[in-house]
Protein backbone atom coordinates (compact mmCIF):
# COMPACT_ATOMS: atom_id res chain seq x y z
CA UNK A 1 0.00 0.00 0.00
CA UNK A 2 0.84 3.61 0.34
CA UNK A 3 4.51 3.83 -0.49
CA UNK A 4 2.83 1.04 0.03
CA UNK A 5 1.12 0.61 0.01
CA UNK A 6 2.65 -2.81 -1.07
CA UNK A 7 6.34 -3.51 -1.77
CA UNK A 8 7.22 -6.75 -3.54
CA UNK A 9 10.59 -5.34 -4.63
CA UNK A 10 11.64 -4.49 -1.10
CA UNK A 11 13.11 -7.89 -0.23
CA UNK A 12 15.42 -7.79 -3.25
CA UNK A 13 16.51 -4.25 -2.40
CA UNK A 14 17.25 -5.14 1.20
CA UNK A 15 19.24 -8.15 0.02
CA UNK A 16 21.53 -5.78 -1.88
CA UNK A 17 21.86 -3.56 1.17
CA UNK A 18 20.02 -0.66 -0.48
CA UNK A 19 23.11 1.54 -0.94
CA UNK A 20 22.72 5.14 -1.98
CA UNK A 21 25.04 4.69 -4.98
CA UNK A 22 22.62 2.30 -6.68
CA UNK A 23 19.89 4.91 -6.67
CA UNK A 24 22.35 7.53 -7.95
CA UNK A 25 23.44 5.19 -10.72
CA UNK A 26 19.83 4.63 -11.73
CA UNK A 27 19.27 8.37 -11.97
CA UNK A 28 22.44 8.86 -14.03
CA UNK A 29 21.44 6.01 -16.32
CA UNK A 30 18.02 7.54 -16.81
CA UNK A 31 19.54 10.94 -17.66
CA UNK A 32 21.90 9.39 -20.23
CA UNK A 33 19.10 7.33 -21.74
CA UNK A 34 16.88 10.39 -22.10
CA UNK A 35 19.63 12.44 -23.74
CA UNK A 36 20.52 9.67 -26.20
CA UNK A 37 16.92 8.86 -27.07
CA UNK A 38 16.27 12.47 -28.05
CA UNK A 39 19.42 13.00 -30.12
CA UNK A 40 20.86 9.71 -31.37
CA UNK A 41 19.72 8.17 -34.67
CA UNK A 42 17.92 4.83 -34.45
CA UNK A 43 20.21 1.80 -34.40
CA UNK A 44 18.69 0.13 -37.42
CA UNK A 45 19.71 -0.85 -40.93
CA UNK A 46 17.72 0.72 -43.74
CA UNK A 47 18.15 -2.28 -46.01
CA UNK A 48 15.11 -4.53 -45.42
CA UNK A 49 16.99 -7.57 -46.67
CA UNK A 50 19.14 -10.01 -44.67
CA UNK A 51 22.20 -8.59 -42.97
CA UNK A 52 24.46 -11.26 -44.43
CA UNK A 53 24.10 -14.46 -46.42
CA UNK A 54 25.21 -16.53 -43.46
CA UNK A 55 23.88 -20.09 -43.41
CA UNK A 56 20.63 -20.67 -41.54
CA UNK A 57 20.95 -21.59 -37.89
CA UNK A 58 18.54 -23.17 -35.49
CA UNK A 59 16.60 -20.44 -33.68
CA UNK A 60 15.73 -21.51 -30.13
CA UNK A 61 13.23 -18.68 -29.81
CA UNK A 62 10.87 -20.51 -32.15
CA UNK A 63 10.37 -23.29 -29.61
CA UNK A 64 10.57 -21.19 -26.46
CA UNK A 65 7.38 -21.15 -24.38
CA UNK A 66 8.02 -17.44 -23.72
CA UNK A 67 7.34 -16.53 -27.32
CA UNK A 68 4.61 -17.76 -29.63
CA UNK A 69 5.96 -15.90 -32.66
CA UNK A 70 8.80 -17.04 -34.88
CA UNK A 71 11.37 -14.33 -35.71
CA UNK A 72 11.38 -12.66 -39.10
CA UNK A 73 14.39 -13.75 -41.24
CA UNK A 74 14.50 -10.34 -42.92
CA UNK A 75 15.17 -8.09 -39.95
CA UNK A 76 17.88 -7.87 -37.35
CA UNK A 77 17.11 -7.69 -33.62
CA UNK A 78 17.97 -3.98 -33.63
CA UNK A 79 15.63 -3.32 -36.54
CA UNK A 80 12.79 -5.00 -34.67
CA UNK A 81 12.64 -1.86 -32.50
CA UNK A 82 10.90 0.88 -34.52
CA UNK A 83 12.49 4.29 -34.62
CA UNK A 84 10.62 6.75 -32.40
CA UNK A 85 8.56 9.33 -34.22
CA UNK A 86 8.61 13.03 -33.37
CA UNK A 87 5.16 12.69 -31.81
CA UNK A 88 6.30 9.75 -29.68
CA UNK A 89 9.36 11.66 -28.47
CA UNK A 90 7.21 14.65 -27.59
CA UNK A 91 4.72 12.47 -25.74
CA UNK A 92 7.53 10.81 -23.82
CA UNK A 93 8.62 14.14 -22.34
CA UNK A 94 5.20 14.64 -20.76
CA UNK A 95 4.53 12.93 -17.47
CA UNK A 96 1.43 10.73 -17.91
CA UNK A 97 -0.91 11.83 -15.15
CA UNK A 98 -3.91 9.77 -16.15
CA UNK A 99 -5.22 7.25 -18.62
CA UNK A 100 -6.52 8.91 -21.78
CA UNK A 101 -7.11 8.49 -25.46
CA UNK A 102 -3.35 8.35 -26.08
CA UNK A 103 -2.91 5.22 -23.95
CA UNK A 104 -3.76 1.69 -25.12
CA UNK A 105 -6.34 1.39 -22.36
CA UNK A 106 -8.05 4.70 -21.60
CA UNK A 107 -8.94 3.49 -18.11
CA UNK A 108 -5.39 2.67 -17.04
CA UNK A 109 -2.85 4.70 -15.11
CA UNK A 110 0.63 3.98 -16.42
CA UNK A 111 4.05 5.53 -15.81
CA UNK A 112 7.42 4.78 -17.46
CA UNK A 113 9.59 2.19 -15.74
CA UNK A 114 12.29 4.70 -14.83
CA UNK A 115 9.74 7.00 -13.17
CA UNK A 116 8.29 4.09 -11.24
CA UNK A 117 11.72 2.92 -10.07
CA UNK A 118 12.82 6.40 -8.94
CA UNK A 119 9.50 6.84 -7.16
CA UNK A 120 9.95 3.47 -5.44
CA UNK A 121 13.37 4.43 -4.05
CA UNK A 122 11.99 7.85 -3.04
CA UNK A 123 14.11 9.84 -5.51
CA UNK A 124 11.42 11.14 -7.87
CA UNK A 125 11.57 14.94 -7.55
CA UNK A 126 8.28 16.01 -9.18
CA UNK A 127 4.99 16.46 -7.37
CA UNK A 128 2.73 15.05 -10.08
CA UNK A 129 -0.94 15.83 -10.64
CA UNK A 130 -2.87 18.46 -8.64
CA UNK A 131 -5.21 17.40 -5.87
CA UNK A 132 -8.28 15.61 -7.21
CA UNK A 133 -10.67 17.87 -5.28
CA UNK A 134 -9.29 21.15 -6.65
CA UNK A 135 -9.48 22.79 -10.06
CA UNK A 136 -11.71 22.10 -13.01
CA UNK A 137 -11.23 18.33 -12.86
CA UNK A 138 -12.96 18.22 -9.49
CA UNK A 139 -16.03 20.24 -10.47
CA UNK A 140 -19.34 18.59 -11.19
CA UNK A 141 -20.72 18.81 -14.70
CA UNK A 142 -23.18 21.38 -13.50
CA UNK A 143 -19.95 23.07 -12.20
CA UNK A 144 -19.40 26.70 -11.61
CA UNK A 145 -18.54 28.31 -8.36
CA UNK A 146 -18.22 26.24 -5.23
CA UNK A 147 -21.44 27.29 -3.60
CA UNK A 148 -22.18 26.39 -0.04
CA UNK A 149 -18.73 25.07 0.70
CA UNK A 150 -17.91 27.68 3.28
CA UNK A 151 -19.43 27.86 6.68
CA UNK A 152 -18.62 30.06 9.61
CA UNK A 153 -15.46 31.99 8.88
CA UNK A 154 -14.82 30.04 5.67
CA UNK A 155 -14.62 26.75 7.59
CA UNK A 156 -17.22 23.98 7.53
CA UNK A 157 -17.40 21.72 10.54
CA UNK A 158 -15.68 18.40 10.02
CA UNK A 159 -18.56 16.55 11.68
CA UNK A 160 -21.18 18.02 9.33
CA UNK A 161 -19.09 17.33 6.25
CA UNK A 162 -18.26 13.83 7.48
CA UNK A 163 -22.00 13.15 7.77
CA UNK A 164 -22.56 14.37 4.20
CA UNK A 165 -19.61 12.36 2.90
CA UNK A 166 -20.86 9.31 4.80
CA UNK A 167 -24.23 9.54 3.05
CA UNK A 168 -22.60 10.02 -0.35
CA UNK A 169 -20.07 7.25 0.18
CA UNK A 170 -22.80 4.91 1.42
CA UNK A 171 -24.69 5.46 -1.83
CA UNK A 172 -21.54 4.89 -3.89
CA UNK A 173 -20.61 1.78 -1.94
CA UNK A 174 -24.14 0.42 -2.11
CA UNK A 175 -24.28 0.66 -5.90
CA UNK A 176 -20.68 0.04 -6.96
CA UNK A 177 -18.94 -1.93 -4.17
CA UNK A 178 -19.50 -5.66 -3.66
CA UNK A 179 -21.65 -6.54 -0.66
CA UNK A 180 -18.68 -8.01 1.22
CA UNK A 181 -16.45 -5.04 0.35
CA UNK A 182 -14.09 -7.15 -1.75
CA UNK A 183 -14.60 -5.54 -5.19
CA UNK A 184 -15.43 -2.22 -6.87
CA UNK A 185 -17.01 -1.42 -10.23
CA UNK A 186 -14.59 1.43 -10.99
CA UNK A 187 -15.83 2.15 -14.50
CA UNK A 188 -19.49 2.22 -13.51
CA UNK A 189 -18.69 4.35 -10.48
CA UNK A 190 -16.75 6.88 -12.54
CA UNK A 191 -19.66 7.34 -14.94
CA UNK A 192 -22.38 7.60 -12.29
CA UNK A 193 -24.28 10.64 -11.12
CA UNK A 194 -23.52 9.68 -7.53
CA UNK A 195 -19.82 10.06 -8.26
CA UNK A 196 -20.38 13.61 -9.53
CA UNK A 197 -22.19 14.41 -6.29
CA UNK A 198 -19.35 12.90 -4.28
CA UNK A 199 -16.78 15.03 -6.11
CA UNK A 200 -18.77 18.12 -5.16
CA UNK A 201 -18.56 17.11 -1.52
CA UNK A 202 -14.88 16.23 -1.82
CA UNK A 203 -14.18 19.85 -2.82
CA UNK A 204 -15.48 20.91 0.58
CA UNK A 205 -12.62 19.04 2.23
CA UNK A 206 -10.53 22.12 1.45
CA UNK A 207 -12.38 23.90 4.27
CA UNK A 208 -12.19 21.20 6.95
CA UNK A 209 -10.37 22.06 10.17
CA UNK A 210 -8.40 18.90 11.00
CA UNK A 211 -7.09 20.50 14.18
CA UNK A 212 -10.59 20.53 15.68
CA UNK A 213 -10.86 16.73 15.60
CA UNK A 214 -10.34 14.40 18.51
CA UNK A 215 -8.06 11.37 18.05
CA UNK A 216 -10.81 8.83 17.26
CA UNK A 217 -12.61 11.28 14.99
CA UNK A 218 -9.36 11.98 13.15
CA UNK A 219 -8.54 8.27 12.67
CA UNK A 220 -12.04 7.45 11.41
CA UNK A 221 -12.02 10.52 9.16
CA UNK A 222 -8.68 9.74 7.53
CA UNK A 223 -9.34 6.00 7.15
CA UNK A 224 -12.56 6.83 5.30
CA UNK A 225 -10.84 9.53 3.24
CA UNK A 226 -8.02 7.15 2.29
CA UNK A 227 -10.45 4.52 1.00
CA UNK A 228 -12.53 7.15 -0.79
CA UNK A 229 -9.48 8.83 -2.35
CA UNK A 230 -8.24 5.45 -3.59
CA UNK A 231 -11.56 4.77 -5.32
CA UNK A 232 -11.69 8.36 -6.62
CA UNK A 233 -8.19 8.07 -8.09
CA UNK A 234 -8.92 4.74 -9.80
CA UNK A 235 -12.09 6.17 -11.33
CA UNK A 236 -10.55 9.52 -12.29
CA UNK A 237 -6.91 8.72 -13.14
CA UNK A 238 -7.36 5.09 -14.14
CA UNK A 239 -6.58 1.74 -12.60
CA UNK A 240 -2.83 0.99 -12.29
CA UNK A 241 -1.37 -0.86 -15.27
CA UNK A 242 1.46 -2.50 -13.32
CA UNK A 243 3.10 -2.58 -9.89
CA UNK A 244 5.37 0.44 -10.38
CA UNK A 245 2.43 2.48 -11.69
CA UNK A 246 0.42 1.41 -8.65
CA UNK A 247 3.11 2.62 -6.25
CA UNK A 248 3.39 5.89 -8.18
CA UNK A 249 -0.38 6.37 -8.00
CA UNK A 250 -0.23 6.20 -4.20
CA UNK A 251 2.06 9.26 -4.36
CA UNK A 252 0.16 11.35 -6.94
CA UNK A 253 -3.43 10.71 -5.81
CA UNK A 254 -4.07 13.61 -3.43
CA UNK A 255 -6.76 15.64 -1.70
CA UNK A 256 -6.61 19.20 -0.42
CA UNK A 257 -7.82 18.92 3.19
CA UNK A 258 -7.99 22.13 5.17
CA UNK A 259 -5.64 23.89 2.75
CA UNK A 260 -2.92 21.21 3.02
CA UNK A 261 -2.20 18.50 0.45
CA UNK A 262 -2.35 14.84 1.46
CA UNK A 263 -1.47 11.92 -0.82
CA UNK A 264 -2.47 8.34 -0.08
CA UNK A 265 1.07 7.82 1.24
CA UNK A 266 0.79 10.91 3.44
CA UNK A 267 -2.49 9.74 4.97
CA UNK A 268 -1.25 6.23 5.70
CA UNK A 269 2.31 6.88 6.86
CA UNK A 270 2.15 10.52 7.89
CA UNK A 271 -1.18 10.67 9.73
CA UNK A 272 -2.35 7.17 10.65
CA UNK A 273 1.09 5.64 11.35
CA UNK A 274 2.27 8.66 13.34
CA UNK A 275 4.68 10.09 10.75
CA UNK A 276 6.49 6.76 10.33
CA UNK A 277 8.86 5.96 7.48
CA UNK A 278 7.21 3.90 4.74
CA UNK A 279 8.71 0.45 4.18
CA UNK A 280 10.54 1.41 0.99
CA UNK A 281 14.25 2.02 0.20
CA UNK A 282 15.74 5.37 1.24
CA UNK A 283 12.46 6.26 2.92
CA UNK A 284 12.11 9.31 5.13
CA UNK A 285 9.39 10.57 7.42
CA UNK A 286 6.59 12.05 5.28
CA UNK A 287 6.31 15.23 7.36
CA UNK A 288 9.52 17.08 8.16
CA UNK A 289 10.12 19.90 10.64
CA UNK A 290 8.04 22.91 9.75
CA UNK A 291 5.45 20.89 7.77
CA UNK A 292 1.99 22.07 8.79
CA UNK A 293 0.64 18.52 8.55
CA UNK A 294 3.06 17.17 11.15
CA UNK A 295 0.99 18.34 14.11
CA UNK A 296 -1.93 16.18 12.94
CA UNK A 297 0.01 12.88 12.99
CA UNK A 298 -1.54 10.36 15.38
CA UNK A 299 0.18 10.43 18.76
CA UNK A 300 -0.55 6.75 19.50
CA UNK A 301 -0.96 4.94 16.17
CA UNK A 302 -3.26 1.92 16.18
CA UNK A 303 -1.82 -0.93 14.05
CA UNK A 304 -5.36 -2.10 13.32
CA UNK A 305 -5.60 0.64 10.69
CA UNK A 306 -3.73 -1.80 8.41
CA UNK A 307 -6.87 -3.96 8.45
CA UNK A 308 -9.03 -0.99 7.44
CA UNK A 309 -7.09 0.60 4.56
CA UNK A 310 -7.95 -0.77 1.13
CA UNK A 311 -5.25 -0.38 -1.54
CA UNK A 312 -7.38 -1.49 -4.49
CA UNK A 313 -6.07 -5.08 -4.66
CA UNK A 314 -7.73 -8.39 -3.86
CA UNK A 315 -5.24 -9.02 -1.06
CA UNK A 316 -6.29 -5.84 0.76
CA UNK A 317 -8.79 -5.66 3.63
CA UNK A 318 -12.45 -5.17 2.74
CA UNK A 319 -13.85 -1.66 2.30
CA UNK A 320 -15.96 -0.46 5.22
CA UNK A 321 -17.09 2.88 6.59
CA UNK A 322 -15.81 3.78 10.07
CA UNK A 323 -17.47 5.99 12.69
CA UNK A 324 -15.61 7.78 15.46
CA UNK A 325 -18.10 6.75 18.15
CA UNK A 326 -17.66 3.04 17.29
CA UNK A 327 -14.05 3.12 16.09
CA UNK A 328 -12.59 0.62 18.56
CA UNK A 329 -15.30 -1.97 17.93
CA UNK A 330 -15.18 -1.44 14.16
CA UNK A 331 -11.38 -1.79 14.00
CA UNK A 332 -11.65 -4.89 16.19
CA UNK A 333 -14.07 -6.49 13.74
CA UNK A 334 -11.83 -5.52 10.82
CA UNK A 335 -8.84 -7.13 12.56
CA UNK A 336 -10.75 -10.35 13.26
CA UNK A 337 -11.96 -10.54 9.66
CA UNK A 338 -8.47 -10.02 8.26
CA UNK A 339 -6.70 -12.35 10.69
CA UNK A 340 -9.20 -15.11 9.93
CA UNK A 341 -7.07 -15.69 6.82
CA UNK A 342 -4.06 -16.71 8.92
CA UNK A 343 -3.07 -20.35 8.34
CA UNK A 344 -1.65 -22.48 11.16
CA UNK A 345 0.42 -25.56 10.27
CA UNK A 346 0.91 -27.00 13.74
CA UNK A 347 2.60 -30.14 12.43
CA UNK A 348 5.15 -28.11 10.49
CA UNK A 349 5.55 -25.57 13.27
CA UNK A 350 4.60 -22.67 10.98
CA UNK A 351 2.09 -19.85 10.92
CA UNK A 352 1.37 -18.35 7.50
CA UNK A 353 0.29 -14.70 7.48
CA UNK A 354 -0.29 -11.83 5.05
CA UNK A 355 2.67 -9.84 3.74
CA UNK A 356 1.18 -6.84 5.55
CA UNK A 357 2.66 -8.29 8.75
CA UNK A 358 6.09 -8.28 7.09
CA UNK A 359 5.95 -4.83 5.48
CA UNK A 360 4.72 -3.15 8.67
CA UNK A 361 6.32 -5.52 11.15
CA UNK A 362 7.48 -2.78 13.52
CA UNK A 363 3.90 -1.55 13.89
CA UNK A 364 2.74 -4.86 15.37
CA UNK A 365 5.51 -6.34 17.53
CA UNK A 366 9.22 -6.33 18.29
CA UNK A 367 9.79 -10.05 17.67
CA UNK A 368 8.17 -13.20 16.27
CA UNK A 369 6.58 -14.26 19.54
CA UNK A 370 5.10 -10.81 19.97
CA UNK A 371 3.75 -11.02 16.43
CA UNK A 372 2.05 -14.36 17.12
CA UNK A 373 0.63 -13.00 20.36
CA UNK A 374 -0.79 -10.04 18.48
CA UNK A 375 -2.38 -12.26 15.83
CA UNK A 376 -3.66 -14.65 18.49
CA UNK A 377 -5.54 -11.75 20.05
CA UNK A 378 -7.60 -11.43 16.89
CA UNK A 379 -8.41 -15.09 16.18
CA UNK A 380 -10.65 -17.46 18.11
CA UNK A 381 -11.27 -21.12 18.72
CA UNK A 382 -8.99 -23.91 17.49
CA UNK A 383 -6.72 -21.52 15.59
CA UNK A 384 -5.98 -19.49 18.72
CA UNK A 385 -5.34 -22.69 20.70
CA UNK A 386 -2.95 -24.00 18.02
CA UNK A 387 -0.97 -20.74 18.10
CA UNK A 388 -0.74 -20.99 21.89
CA UNK A 389 0.70 -24.52 21.64
CA UNK A 390 3.25 -23.40 19.02
CA UNK A 391 4.41 -20.55 21.25
CA UNK A 392 4.70 -22.86 24.26
CA UNK A 393 6.65 -25.44 22.26
CA UNK A 394 8.97 -22.88 20.67
CA UNK A 395 10.91 -23.23 17.45
CA UNK A 396 8.00 -21.98 15.36
CA UNK A 397 8.45 -19.96 12.20
CA UNK A 398 6.35 -17.25 10.56
CA UNK A 399 5.86 -17.55 6.82
CA UNK A 400 4.32 -14.92 4.56
CA UNK A 401 1.67 -15.74 2.00
CA UNK A 402 1.98 -14.30 -1.53
CA UNK A 403 0.06 -11.03 -1.80
CA UNK A 404 -2.73 -10.92 -4.38
CA UNK A 405 -2.20 -7.67 -6.30
CA UNK A 406 -4.96 -8.33 -8.84
CA UNK A 407 -7.35 -5.43 -9.16
CA UNK A 408 -10.32 -5.67 -6.78
CA UNK A 409 -12.80 -4.86 -9.54
CA UNK A 410 -16.14 -6.58 -9.81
Amino acid sequence: RGGASGHPLDAAWQGMGGPQWIASALFALFACHTALSLTAPPLCFTDPGPISPSPPRADHRATSPRSSRSPSPHRSLLCSIPAPTAAARAARTRMPLRGGSESPDSHQFRVPVWEGVLNYVNLWPLQGAPALNTGAAARSQEGGEEEGTQGDGGTEGAAALSASLRKSITMLYGKHVAEDGSGVDYRGLGESGEFEEYKGLARKLQHVNVGSMGEDEKVAFFVNIYNSLLIHSFAELGTPADMLSRLRLYAVAKYDIGGLIYSLNDIENGILRGNAKPPTPLAKQPFREGDGRREFACANPDPRIHFALNCGAKGCPAIRFYKAEKLDADLGRAAEAFCSGVEVDEGGGAVKVSMIFQWYREDFAANDEGMLRYIQGHVKGPKSEAIERLIAKGGFKIQHLPYDWDLNSK
